[in-house]
């Protein structure tokens, strides 16, 4: 399968599975951080792009500069006479639905576009895989159309259906794109040897970092992919792609400074008497084998869980069995540098920060952390 009609038809197919999401209103989170929002409400953020990143506290965008941005980039490029418009009228009203709609639609084609470029950079990611010398043996002939099966599953599977079309979680898929352009720059960088594609790489991290906090674990990620798939002895491969190491964990000082802020104290920390962390990090066993679950089987599907806390002992203990062994076998695939590793791998770094021991009480359970694993 040729590079270019594979990537037509993951484009095409995503249209066609989101073509019905653009009626989808403004809900929950979206109020605060949108609606009422001032700091998106920029006629000209690229002006004053300072001033557009920096979302009020205990909101969805707080410490997400590159998140906020973009959005202050859709109010500002909707119609002049529909960007103040975040409501539908109401049920038999003689007003105009028009200008609602015109506003509405371009934050929902704008978070569709990131998921359709982040499903393109999977692509990308896994057919340059596949064609290491680790797995070109085996894999190498059908790399495109293997690639094309994964990226196309990935941009269709209904557990993305909360960060593509829950316009306030584009923080996630923007943190994917991120992720996954990273790696593929990372990648490239591997196979070509040259400067540009591990400047990219960085700047890609750099943008990462203050889309969502998730994205701390990009550095690791690039780190774990050469130990797995990279060309002769990792010690070799460290010598010479230190620069790039250094470079990706020096992003992390963009996110401690955006978490220095404490942006969101009413909604995440260690001070909540109901959610001591020792009550969360044991709840989320079984949020993370959920999340499993729905990987395979995606149904049902809920956007806003009420996931109540681990109280029995089978509660802690069955699924705590579960990602013992699944971490154990992760440990043992990587120590051996077989590619199962580095896909354990990812399922616990992208999910660590939300699924440890820092309670996030407004969302214990939430499917959109499942974007990239």
């Amino acid at each position: 399968m040729q590079r270019f009609l594979a990537a037509i038809a993951i484009l095409i197919a995503g249209l066609l599975a989101y073509s019905n999401s653009f009626t989808g209103a403004f809900i929950f989170d979206d109020r605060p951080s949108i609606v009422t929002n001032a700091s998106v409400h920029q006629p000209a953020p690229w002006s004053h792009p300072w001033a557009a990143m920096q979302a009020p506290r205990n909101v969805t965008l707080s410490g997400r500069p590159v998140s906020s941005f973009t959005f202050a980039l859709n109010y500002a490029l909707a119609p002049i006479d529909a960007r103040n418009t975040f409501d539908p009228p109401e049920p038999g009203s003689l007003v105009s639905a028009i200008p609602f709609q015109n506003n509405l639609w371009g934050y929902h084609a704008t978070n569709l576009a990131i998921h359709l470029l982040a499903a393109l950079a999977l692509f990308g990611v896994v057919r340059r895989t596949l064609v290491t010398p680790a797995l070109r043996s085996t894999f190498g002939d059908a790399s495109t159309t293997l690639a094309f099966v994964v990226a196309l599953l990935w941009t269709l599977h209904p557990l993305q259906t909360g960060s593509v079309t829950y316009i306030i979680q584009r923080v996630e898929s923007l943190m994917g794109l991120c992720l996954f352009t990273t790696l593929y720059c990372a990648i490239r960088a591997h196979e070509s040897r040259t400067l540009p594609w591990s400047i990219a790489a960085v700047i890609a991290c750099a943008l990462g970092m203050g889309a969502k906090e998730v994205m701390v674990g990009a550095p690791i990620l690039v780190l774990v992919w050469d130990w797995t798939f990279a060309t002769g002895t990792f010690a070799a491969v460290a010598r010479r792609r230190g620069l790039l190491y250094v470079s990706l964990a020096a992003t992390w000082i963009v996110l401690g400074a955006l978490v220095a802020m404490d942006p969101r104290p009413l909604s995440s920390g260690f001070g909540f008497a109901e959610w001591p962390w020792w009550r969360y990090f044991v709840t989320q066993f079984g949020v993370l084998v959920h999340y499993l679950r729905l990987g395979l089987w995606p149904s049902p599907l809920v956007l806003d869980y009420a996931w109540p806390p681990a109280t029995s002992a089978a509660a802690i203990a069955v699924p705590g069995a579960i990602l013992c062994a699944l971490a154990a076998l992760t440990l043992w695939q990587l120590a051996e540098r077989r590619a199962a590793g580095f896909t354990g791998a990812l399922f616990f770094v992208v999910l660590a920060p939300s699924s440890s021991i820092l309670p996030i009480v407004t969302e214990i359970a939430a499917e959109h952390r499942m974007y990239v694993p």
